[in-house]
Parts: structure tokens; C-alpha cells; sequence
């Protein structure tokens, strides 16, 4: 008795089950019948349903017809190559063998790639870093729903710069995009399935602009610790002191926002703060007691801070157990809090820039340049930021008149 053969038919997802994406477009799949049995694989062509030909089961109007059709013919004779390899072998037939086709990386489009990988170095990138490349990873799909490995050359990647452009992102933005799909080109290289030969970015030079954020300047911060607020602007008040914890930690928007009673503990060594930053993942168990201690007080600004905070977050929750474990700082969003900055730049006399641009980090530069003038080890700035290299630390320094002074001073002009 011959044993059955499988069929093979390519049709779109959203046609037999009626269910579409919010753009309209579904999946091109590939179905397996055998003995009555049979299996979808999903081939990561999207398409609108007048983009598909049931009849001649291909691709049409679309504007990469001749690619999806060649990758969807090439899908089809791997899998009948397989069939054929286990009739030849006398290997039974079964759709879990024939299945094996789509484990085949030759078949692999770049975007599934890209997909995979993400969900294999999830548990190695911190978590706002994972969310950062999946954004990127979104947007490209959104550029181009599937791209092959032949797809990525250098007119590729200077259209997507342009299509990044129009979609509003700046330079660095832009940049940033380019740094993320230039790292899985890479890995795709290292995986063998692109030639080193035909990087892109071997050729394409990304470009980046000097993005060096405002700082503060002494007065400025003094004349926010000065400002008072009414009963009704509590809101804004909260904002002030969280901006100013971040000025006196150099300490990351996403995670001051988080710190919550439990993870600030009193020792005889002063204010400790024991919570993990959600950027790096790395352990800080940062002492408070001499950041910005004035001399003759029992605890510094940062103390001070967090005491205030404490102490209103008992007035507010203390009564409600279940509430007790919110944000001390109410875990206001950062696009919220600096919308406030703004409007606490407006009250003070500073410069037009930060009335424009004060934002949540501009608080870890501002503390980056004090401290930078008050130590002369630079290892100190990078120790307390969390910076893994040391150059990093560099970019966030910025030269006060105070600073080129003391600098200059410094300077032996008779050697």
C-alpha cells in the first residue's frame, strides 16, 4: 500500500476566519493536509484581502508582489522537498515530520529573526531596554511588515532613515532606531544567515547629534527648594520635591518614581535606600547622609525629602492598608512630571532653556556637574549614576563657570 502524500495550499488567515488586524491585513498561511488531518504555519506576509489571489493562490497590487511570491514559492518547495526526502528514505509521512520545513533557517525572513531574538535575550536586557527594542521592532514592521535578508542593503536603510524622519523623529531618535537594527543584523550575521560581506551599515553611517541636556545651576535649584505652594497644589509640590530628589541622587526617573516606604531604611549611618534600578538590574543600597548635607543639620536635602514624603503618604494612606504600599512620590508618569516641571520653571528666574526644556534628567545631569565640581575623581560621579563605562559618565559633565575655573586653576602653565 503507497503511503498518502500531503497537499500543500497557501490562503489568507483572515478570509477563512474573518478576523483581521486593525490595518486591515492578515496572514498569509500555508496549510498541510493529510489524511484528513491538517496544519496552518503562519509565513509573516501580511496583506489587505484584495492583495491575494484565491484563485491563483499568490500575492497581487501589492508593491513587493514579485518577493512575496518568490518567498512563498520557496516556502512551498522546501516543504514538498521534505515530503519527498522522507518518501525517499521510507520514513512515515506524518504532519509533525513535515513540519520540520519551517524549522529550515534558509526560509527564515529577517523580521521573524528579529522577532525571535528578542524573546531570547529578554532575560538578559533590562526590562526598559527590552520594551525600548520592541518599540523599534514595532516600527519597523509598520515601515515594511515582513523584510527578507535580501532586503537589507544600503538603499534599504537610507529609505527607513528617511521613513523615520517623516514619521518626526529627530536625529538621535532616529539614531537610536539604527543602533537596534544594526545590533540584530549583527546577530543574524553570527546566526551565518546574512553574509558578513552584505552589512548595510558597513556603508551607512549613522548620524547622531551633540544631545547634552541642560543642567542646573545653584541659584536655579535654590529658588525651587524656595517655592511654596497652596493646599491646592499639592500635586505640583510632590513634583518639586521629586525632581529635587533627583537632582540631590543623580538617581533615574524609572527608579525614584518607584522608591515606596519599604524600601527606605534608617541605620546609624543615615538614610539608606535598598531598591534595585530598573534600568541596569543592579543592586543600590545607596546611603543618603552625605549627598548634599548642609553642615550643622542632622540629615541631608535627600533625607529631608524622603522624610517629607514618608510622612504625607502616612496623612494620606495610613488608614488604608491595602494603599500603603503605593509610590511615595504617587508614581506620577514622567511625560506628567515634566509637564509640572514646566510650570515650576515659570515661576522662577532662570534661564530661557530650562523654562523650555527642564525635564526629569535634567535632575541626574544636574547632580552629575555638582558633583563633578566638588570631587576630582570621576570614578565617584560614575559609581553613584550606575555607569558600567566610565565615558558615559562623561557625556552627562557639563563645564559651569565654576568648573573651567577650578580647572584652570588647576593648571600648570610652567611645565
Amino acid at each position: 500500500m503507497s503511503t498518502p502524500l500531503a497537499t500543500f495550499e497557501f490562503f489568507l488567515y483572515g478570509n477563512r476566519t474573518n478576523r483581521f488586524r486593525k490595518d486591515g491585513t492578515s496572514v498569509v498561511c500555508m496549510k498541510i493536509y493529510l489524511a484528513g488531518k491538517e496544519k496552518w504555519y503562519k509565513t509573516g506576509i501580511y496583506l489587505h484581502p484584495s492583495q491575494w489571489d484565491k484563485r491563483r493562490k499568490e500575492v497581487r497590487n501589492h508593491p513587493l508582489v514579485g518577493r512575496h511570491n518568490n518567498y512563498l514559492a520557496d516556502m512551498m518547495k522546501t516543504a514538498k522537498d521534505c515530503q519527498l526526502y522522507l518518501k525517499q528514505k521510507g520514513i512515515p509521512i506524518t504532519l509533525d515530520r513535515l513540519a520540520e520545513f519551517e524549522k529550515d533557517d534558509r526560509n527564515i525572513s529577517f523580521t521573524e529573526f528579529f522577532q525571535q531574538q528578542l524573546d531570547i535575550v529578554k532575560s538578559t536586557l533590562a526590562k526598559g531596554t527590552h520594551k525600548s527594542h520592541k518599540t523599534i521592532f514595532k516600527r519597523l514592521c509598520e515601515y515594511r511588515n515582513c523584510v527578507y535578508f535580501q532586503d537589507l542593503d544600503y538603499n534599504f536603510v537610507q529609505q527607513y532613515d528617511k521613513y523615520l524622519r517623516d514619521c518626526g523623529y529627530s536625529v538621535n531618535g532616529a539614531a537610536k532606531h539604527h543602533r537596534v537594527l544594526k545590533r540584530y543584523i549583527n546577530q543574524a550575521i553570527y546566526c551565518g544567515l546574512l553574509e558578513e560581506g552584505k552589512n548595510p551599515y558597513q556603508r551607512f553611517r549613522i548620524k547622531e547629534e551633540d544631545s547634552r541636556v541642560i543642567f542646573l545651576l545653584p541659584e536655579e535649584i535654590q529658588q525651587l527648594e524656595q517655592l511654596t505652594f497652596t493646599k491646592e497644589e499639592d500635586t505640583l509640590e510632590i513634583c518639586r520635591d521629586f525632581f529635587l530628589y533627583l537632582v540631590y541622587t543623580g538617581s533615574r526617573y524609572e527608579t525614584g518614581s518607584r522608591i515606596r516606604v519599604g524600601d527606605v531604611i534608617e541605620t546609624e549611618n543615615g538614610i539608606v535606600i535598598s531598591k534595585d534600578s530598573v534600568k541596569t538590574m543592579k543592586q543600590n543600597d545607596l546611603s543618603l547622609r552625605y549627598l548634599f548635607r548642609e553642615k550643622g543639620e542632622k540629615y541631608s536635602k535627600p533625607e529631608k525629602i524622603l522624610l517629607k514624603a514618608i510622612e504625607r503618604h502616612e496623612a494620606l494612606f495610613g488608614a488604608f492598608s491595602r494603599l500603603k504600599d503605593l509610590p511615595l512620590f504617587m508614581g506620577y508618569t514622567n511625560q506628567f512630571v515634566n509637564r509640572q516641571l514646566k510650570v515650576l520653571a515659570s515661576r522662577i528666574e532662570c534661564r530661557d532653556v530650562i523654562k523650555e526644556k527642564l525635564s526629569t534628567h535634567c535632575g541626574r545631569h544636574t547632580c552629575a556637574t555638582i558633583l563633578a565640581d566638588k570631587v576630582d575623581n570621576l570614578a565617584i560621579v560614575q559609581e553613584l549614576l550606575q555607569h558600567s563605562n566610565i565615558s558615559t559618565t562623561r557625556k552627562y559633565l557639563h563645564l559651569s563657570r565654576k568648573y573651567l575655573r577650578k580647572a584652570l586653576k588647576n593648571v600648570n602653565w610652567e611645565d
